[in-house]
């Protein structure tokens, strides 16, 4: 080698070094965040996060809780953002309007989604976006889908009652999701795609959701990847990716399906046909340009509304049946409660509206959405100007978050957090729920970007627990706490990571 070359390769490897440690230096005591509380080799580097939540796991979550135990409510978490664990400043992280609030745009890199209203970084756009969502997600609509809703939980219970008839243990974990699944895509595209009546189809989509999850912090550090598996034959990606080669089959269906509803094929086919799905409302819909009606970008709002839209409602249901069959008292004060309106069985479910009127019932499913916590993951928000905290100003655009699980476990708020207590939630009297910690509940997000699926998640859960209640009768089978505690955060709260779920002896049905 010349001695021209070996003067170039050394300069260069100065340069380097160089730099290094100058971002070293800025990260540490140049940067608007070097005052901000915090381990400093947090703010030095993100592969801390990498190691807990890709080598370890899922376990970041839990180093930021011990962070704060440390340094207080607000820590830097690593080298570009901040955390604040107070609850009085939950709302204004996360602010309605008129305030606006971008999203972090590293945290919108995803394999599936990055095009979805939910990852939309820039408030305008996302509003934009919301705005034709919105109609078809409204209370009023789903009310309307309500026998659609009825019609997969009746089938959940004929499942249930096949399992006890063959001397079975029912999986509800896995019954949940197959019941939330077809009422979504029902919902989407006109369609169930039949998991209640394949159990080989709803064990591989609940797996597709669990390599999503776990993908997903090897996806923010190596965006690439996501196009690598695109590119390769489905033998090699499969070798080198499993995880997102699994999701990108699943993709494939839903841009099929999104396809015909373009196209108008099959079912769509009809030019007359009122439009009666999520896709085709958006696909005519008068707010959205042409440039947001690409297969692409519906084919992703698709996918990230099938999976946001089944997997919170089903692990809610799952956690709330752990605790309702490990407490028998307070189920049979929830079954004393819906015979006041249901008292048989055999008869078709009482309407949604009649369901929410019921104080326990209430409280029980706040209870289970409060235990399971909806998102872990950290959800940033960037205001478009500085915020004040207690004596800290936080710099204009620096990403903010606060994660909902550690809002559900503040001991302050909600005593002996660990404890499954509905009675936590109603008024002295039993009359009503209280609504001054009913605000607590972050389960669905908070602000601008509040969930868009919530009616549709609490008609599911009041439907499924009414009927689960009423129609049958369950004990566990081989399930423990925790089958259903919260150990790692994979943007989704999971339990151990061996957990085959829920699962119940069913002793005896009481709807035929």
């Amino acid at each position: 080698m010349s001695s021209d070359s070996l003067s170039f390769l050394t300069w260069g490897a100065l340069s380097v070094l160089a730099w290094t440690i100058y971002g070293a230096i800025w990260r540490l005591y140049l940067s608007p965040l070097a005052a901000f509380p915090g381990p400093k080799i947090v703010a030095l580097t993100s592969w801390v996060e990498f190691y807990h939540d890709v080598v370890k796991k899922g376990t970041y979550m839990w180093e930021i809780e011990k962070m704060h135990q440390k340094y207080g409510p607000i820590v830097r978490v690593s080298p570009y953002e901040l955390h604040c664990i107070d609850p009085d400043f939950y709302n204004v992280i996360y602010a309605s309007l008129p305030q606006k609030r971008d999203k972090y745009e590293k945290f919108t890199k995803s394999p599936d989604c990055n095009n979805a209203t939910g990852f939309t970084v820039e408030h305008a756009h996302h509003r934009m976006r919301r705005d034709a969502l919105a109609p078809f997600f409204s209370k009023r609509n789903t009310l309307g889908l309500e026998d659609s809703i009825k019609a997969c939980v009746d089938q959940l219970c004929a499942n249930i009652a096949r399992a006890h008839a063959a001397q079975e243990p029912f999986n509800l974990t896995l019954g949940s999701i197959a019941t939330t699944m077809d009422v979504l895509t029902s919902y989407s595209f006109g369609q169930p795609f039949g998991l209640l009546a394949d159990e080989a189809l709803a064990t591989q989509w609940r797996d597709t959701v669990f390599h999503i999850m776990r993908a997903l912090p090897i996806v923010r550090a190596f965006p690439l990847l996501v196009r690598l598996v695109d590119l390769l034959p489905p033998i090699i990606s499969k070798w080198i990716t499993p995880d997102l080669s699994i999701l990108m089959g699943w993709k494939q269906r839903i841009r099929k399906q999104t396809e015909d509803v373009l196209a108008y094929r099959g079912i769509y086919s009809d030019p007359d046909r009122k439009a009666t799905t999520v896709i085709e409302a958006l696909r005519d819909s008068d707010k959205l340009p042409p440039k947001e009606k690409t297969l692409q970008r519906l084919s992703e709002e698709g996918a990230i509304l099938l999976i946001a839209g089944s997997e919170t409602p089903a692990k809610v249901n799952a956690v709330l049946w752990y605790h309702l069959l490990a407490n028998p008292t307070r189920l049979q004060r929830l079954r004393t409660e819906l015979a006041s309106i249901y008292p048989d069985p055999k008869h078709p479910l009482p309407s949604v509206t009649e369901l929410e009127k019921l104080p326990y019932l209430n409280a029980c499913i706040l209870e289970g959405l409060r235990l399971q916590s909806g998102v872990s993951g950290r959800s940033h928000r960037l205001a478009p100007t500085s915020l004040s905290y207690g004596n800290w100003t936080i710099p204009a655009r620096t990403p903010l978050s606060s994660i909902s699980v550690f809002q559900h476990y503040n001991p302050v708020r909600f005593p002996d957090p660990q404890a499954f207590l509905p009675e936590r939630w109603l008024l002295e009297d039993g009359s009503g729920i209280r609504m001054d910690l009913k605000r607590s509940l972050v389960a669905f997000g908070a602000g601008t970007r509040y969930c868009l699926g919530t009616s549709l998640a609490y008609a599911e859960l009041y439907l499924m627990a009414a009927a689960l209640a009423t129609r049958v009768d369950m004990e566990l089978f081989e399930t423990t706490v925790d089958d259903v505690k919260i150990m790692l955060d994979w943007t989704i709260p999971q339990p151990k990571p061996d957990t085959q779920g829920v699962r119940v002896k069913v002793r005896a049905v009481h709807m035929q």
